[in-house]
């Protein structure tokens, strides 16, 4: 019967090794991730090999604000934050940190259609401190909530206000050692005041070009973080009968050859134009896609305003009122006034992202030269995923929504 010893024996070994590897399998399969405080869920899940923590490169600087972008032709990933760039390519030990090489303890690999690349190496690259407790299969990564110090300070769009303000209170709390300063005054304000130095950073609903002389726009750095819509709003008398203007109507109105309402099917009334300054980012991107870029009325002076708060209270107050707003002030129900279509589109994000409606602009935060500290952290802040998620409550676009005929018409 030794035969049969021989065969349990190797049967045992068999079952005790296949046991182990399925607990290896499932300690691999729950590594768990956190950032920030954070548990961060991903489609493929953390795994180790030669000894080192490999998680999906998406899944961190994506969380940490930064772009990724691959070329499959090469196998090379790019990452590209407001401080940093780091490169990576598949199958290689070798990658670079703002064009310095560096050297991988494990190379980056595809697992299930991921990058997966060291926690250690993409994490200290971008500057965030990471932590692996293998006892607890349990990887930390701290970046927003490093709690440095410094101060980031800077004005400029109303549009962007809100976001801005609340971003920034949020990063605050994160590094309460931060001294901060969120101001509005509008985008040729902002980007007038980051050119001198008065700001760290300039808030533009518009391409530093369009404000600035182009020796001093190329000084600035561009920054996009999301986008903006702006839509018509009317007095409520005016929008029960006036639902949509053509562009052709828009444009007369806004050129002073329409005056009264009943000449676009709504009520006898003298249309008051409510207008914002020359210096806002809101009005440009109006003037240009709404209007196709021709001169507008600067309207009744006593009204003009780029307190978009002020501009919605006068709408709503003054018959006979026609104004444009960006829709971050229009996310609540406002019975006094109504929003008025454009060529039949309304004024959603929906139709930005599909190239339907014109009228919007990426929201731009510009620094002179590279930022760094606190500054630059901000700004990886302001792109990270916890804050697009709260932008779209607050009336602000996603970027990487916009399908690419969307995309290209910027």
């Amino acid at each position: 019967m030794k035969w049969l010893k021989r065969v349990s024996v190797f049967l045992i070994a068999a079952a005790v090794s296949q046991s182990v590897s399925l607990l290896n399998a499932k300690a691999a399969s729950t590594i768990s991730l956190t950032i920030d405080g954070k548990a961060v869920q991903s489609s493929v899940a953390p795994v180790v090999q030669n000894g080192r923590l490999l998680v999906p490169v998406r899944v961190i600087t994506e969380y940490l604000g930064a772009q990724v972008l691959w070329d499959s032709n090469a196998q090379k990933v790019t990452v590209n934050s407001a401080g940093n760039q780091i490169v990576f390519t598949i199958g290689s030990q070798n990658y670079t940190v703002n064009g310095s090489g560096k050297t991988l303890d494990s190379p980056a690999v595809i697992i299930g259609g991921s990058t997966m690349v060291p926690i250690r190496a993409i994490s200290e690259a971008m500057g965030a401190d990471v932590n692996y407790d293998s006892a607890k299969n349990l990887a930390s990564v701290n970046y927003f909530s490093k709690g440095i110090s410094g101060s980031v300070s800077m004005s400029g769009s109303s549009a962007l206000y809100p976001l801005a303000g609340m971003a920034m209170d949020q990063f605050a709390a994160f590094n309460p050692n931060v001294s901060k300063n969120v101001a509005a005054g509008g985008s040729g304000t902002g980007l007038n005041n980051v050119l001198s130095g008065t700001v760290d950073i300039g808030n533009s609903d518009v391409y530093a070009e369009e404000k600035l002389k182009a020796d001093d726009a190329a000084t600035l750095v561009d920054h996009k973080v999301c986008l903006i819509g702006v839509s018509l709003i009317v007095n409520a008398d005016v929008g029960v009968t006036v639902k949509n203007l053509t562009k052709d109507q828009l444009k007369g109105i806004f050129d002073g050859t329409i005056t009264n309402w009943k000449e676009v099917g709504g009520p006898d009334e003298v249309i008051v134009v409510v207008n914002r300054p020359s210096s806002s980012g809101t009005r440009a991107l109006f003037v240009k896609w709404a209007l196709d870029g021709q001169s507008d009325v600067e309207g009744d002076m006593s009204l003009q305003t780029d307190d978009s708060n002020a501009l919605l209270t006068t709408v709503g107050n003054t018959k006979g009122t026609i104004g444009y707003l960006a829709l971050s002030y229009l996310t609540n129900s406002n019975p006094s006034i109504a929003k008025l279509q454009i060529d039949g589109v309304d004024a959603t994000y929906d139709n930005i992202y599909n190239n339907k409606y014109q009228v919007w602009g990426y929201e731009h935060m510009y620094t002179k030269g590279n930022p760094s500290g606190a500054v630059a952290l901000f700004l990886d802040y302001m792109t990270s995923s916890d804050i697009a998620a709260k932008a779209e409550g607050l009336g602000y676009g996603t970027i990487s929504k916009l399908n690419a005929a969307a995309a290209g018409s910027r």
